[in-house]
């Protein structure tokens, strides 16, 4: 068969996207990795059985009811997020009434899950029959199994891993500034977010603005506690890593003239996990990784609030907490720091289990046994629809730009339109990977396994032209 899968961001998602392509090639199914921004170009000339969508939202609502109508298999298997506010907006029962609101399990055939919690939200109040969906557990997640850990490479060890997040008032795309005057940062489009935020889910921005205040203020105080810790610890090593979406220059104008302190955003931040002594966050879902992978997370309570928490409380209940900058500090110093930890790893697995389930390396495997279980071979390929489909980019109601973006796929191929448009917005080099880069994971796995898997990896071909394609195909050969 042929499988689809949504690449979103690689930064968060390659590993589990990798690892998932891995278990789908065991099965001699053929694999296609399809940037999330090419989708609606790429999928209609793919001839696909199934295809694993990253979400099912508003703003993707025109590529899955394509997809539904084209006879593909849609898959929902959810990159973003397992931990999720336990109320209000955000929460699973959000989210789950807003999968009901949009019309979308009229077009999902089924709805995998990280955890227990999501799905019972799901089963409630989302509209979709119960035996449309199964928690599966997420794939990236794998990666922190002991049976996995040979593919995790990170150039630094022994460092102190600092993780930040704060995308809705930093955005990559948005400005800021450091006035070293006032020893501050300004963040001058998180207001901005705010209103794109609105255009996509029903947002209060008047309501939101409190929220975004106060993290602007929080994180502030966050990189004055930085700036002193790495001061007191010269000889130690310092690593801050921004989430995904966040605009990480900032981060570099303020710790320029600190030695000791490297912002790196780049690749997975598992792999940094990996090697680091331990990791410090604040209400960040890295505390989940930091667990699995056996490190201690130290969550900085004296900068958090319940606002800030925003009923987001499994981070603070797997780290241990650290009350002010002087218990920092000692952690730091405290060459015996594990023994401080409050929790054993049944307790830890205790709070983790309900939003990630089981997190035993085989989500991955979960997923593609399923898959191949249900998805059954398509007949026939609608050559001139999927075509149409394709000029339009799966739009219901397409505007001029989308028509030209689909004339110009079809005159260059996606692959080379991608790379123009590169050109001119550099940040998009985050949402792709290289077909080496892809074919490279796939053999770490196998060799993990010690399974001799030989396969191909190519950009795809557009079927009448023969142009280069932004999807990477994976196929079996032996």
């Amino acid at each position: 068969m042929k499988i689809g899968l949504i690449l979103d961001n690689p930064r968060r998602d390659f590993g589990g996207i990798a690892l998932l392509a891995y278990q789908f090639l065991k099965r001699r199914h053929d694999v296609f990795v399809i940037p999330m921004y090419d989708q609606g170009y790429d999928v209609p000339l793919l001839g696909l059985d199934a295809v694993i969508v990253n979400y099912a939202r508003t703003s993707n609502l025109d590529f899955i009811r394509s997809y539904k109508a084209m006879g593909i298999t849609v898959i929902v298997l959810d990159t973003e997020g397992g931990i999720f506010p336990e109320s209000g907006d955000g929460s699973p029962e959000f989210w789950a009434k807003r999968f009901h609101s949009i019309g979308a399990s009229d077009y999902v055939d089924y709805y995998l899950f990280w955890g227990e919690h999501t799905y019972a939200a799901f089963k409630e109040h989302s509209g979709m029959a119960e035996d449309r969906m199964r928690v599966t557990g997420c794939p990236r997640y794998d990666l922190c199994d002991p049976k996995w850990r040979k593919v995790l490479h990170y150039p630094r060890s022994g460092h102190i891993l600092i993780n930040l997040n704060f995308p809705s008032i930093n955005p990559w795309w948005g400005r800021a500034e450091y006035s070293k005057t006032e020893r501050r940062m300004i963040f001058h489009s998180a207001f901005e977010e705010i209103s794109n935020v609105a255009k996509i889910v029903n947002v209060d921005v008047n309501r939101a603005l409190p929220l975004e205040q106060e993290r602007m203020r929080v994180l502030n105080e966050y990189v004055r506690v930085i700036d002193e810790i790495a001061a007191r610890n010269p000889a130690r090593s310092f690593v801050i890593r921004p989430h995904p979406f966040e605009n990480v220059k900032i981060y570099r104008d303020v710790f320029a003239d600190r030695r000791n302190v490297t912002v790196d955003s780049f690749g997975e931040v598992t792999h940094v996990i990996s090697q680091a002594e331990f990791v410090i966050h604040l209400n960040c879902s890295t505390s989940v990784e930091t667990r699995l992978l056996g490190k201690l997370p130290v969550s900085l309570e004296f900068l958090n609030s319940e606002r800030l928490r925003v009923n987001i409380s499994l981070p603070s209940q797997i780290s241990h907490p650290v009350r002010s900058l002087e218990g920092l500090d000692e952690i730091i110093k405290d060459q015996n720091r594990k023994a401080r930890d409050r929790l054993t790893d049944k307790a830890a697995h205790d709070y983790i289990y309900p939003w990630f389930f089981e997190c035993d390396g085989n989500a991955a495997e979960r997923v593609a046994a399923l898959v191949s279980e249900i998805v059954q071979p398509r007949a026939g390929f609608n050559r001139k629809r999927n075509y149409w489909m394709s000029l339009r980019s799966c739009y219901a109601k397409a505007k001029v730009k989308h028509l030209i973006q689909g004339v110009a796929n079809q005159l260059l191929g996606s692959y080379v339109l991608t790379r123009i448009r590169m050109l001119h917005h550099g940040p998009r080099r985050m949402k792709y990977v290289r077909v080496g880069t892809l074919k490279g994971r796939i053999q770490e796995f196998a060799s993990c396994e010690r399974q001799d898997l030989q396969c191909d990896a190519a950009y795809a071909s557009h079927p009448a032209t023969g142009l280069r394609m932004a999807t990477i195909r994976i196929s079996p050969t032996a």
